[in-house]
């Protein structure tokens, strides 16, 4: 979130967005203390606050409606780059999708809803190098880029996918991300 708390807007600037897709973080106002009274023996008044949790990272940057305009445009990056289509000549990308904006969401800090396969379960068989794994993570940060999500966020989806990357890439090589 911007200095200051102002609020920070995820823009949605392709054509192939849908309308309800575009959204922006509103900003949060954390409600009143709520002032509570209890009587004292002494007969003075204590006033106690309630602390409001911080925004997760899903929710600044406005949720799953986002998010799946988010993993849109990655996609659609992914499978117009020639290195990396054939990958996904014979997957289901409506499924492949809705895995990712599960997947994403909780690296987002949303809702864990995510019951697929383990992230080496599915891309060990592939045989992924290394220059590809770059090459994903590279469309995956363009994608957050371009669509204005702040820099802390962006840092830390970059820390997830240096993280896992063993999980994905043959050999795991960890000096690639």
């Amino acid at each position: 979130m911007p200095a200051g708390g102002g609020h920070a807007m995820v823009r949605h600037a392709v054509a192939s967005v849908p309308a309800f897709a575009r959204c922006a973080v509103r900003p949060h106002t954390p409600p009143a203390p709520t002032p509570r009274a209890p009587f004292t023996p002494e007969g003075t008044t204590v006033t106690v606050t309630e602390e409001t949790a911080p925004l997760s990272h899903f929710e600044r940057i406005g949720g799953t409606k986002s998010v799946k305009a988010a993993v849109d445009l990655f996609y659609d990056k992914v499978l117009a780059d020639p290195e990396l289509a054939g990958y996904f000549t014979s997957v289901d990308m409506a499924g492949q999708r809705r895995h990712m904006v599960l997947m994403l969401t909780v690296v987002l800090g949303g809702p864990n809803e995510y019951t697929g396969r383990s992230l080496a379960e599915a891309h060990q068989p592939l045989n992924i190098p290394l220059e590809h794994y770059v090459k994903v993570g590279g469309h995956l940060t363009a994608t957050l880029t371009e669509l204005d999500v702040p820099a802390d966020i962006l840092a830390d989806v970059q820390a997830v996918l240096g993280q896992v990357q063993d999980q994905v890439v043959s050999g795991g090589d960890p000096a690639g991300v």
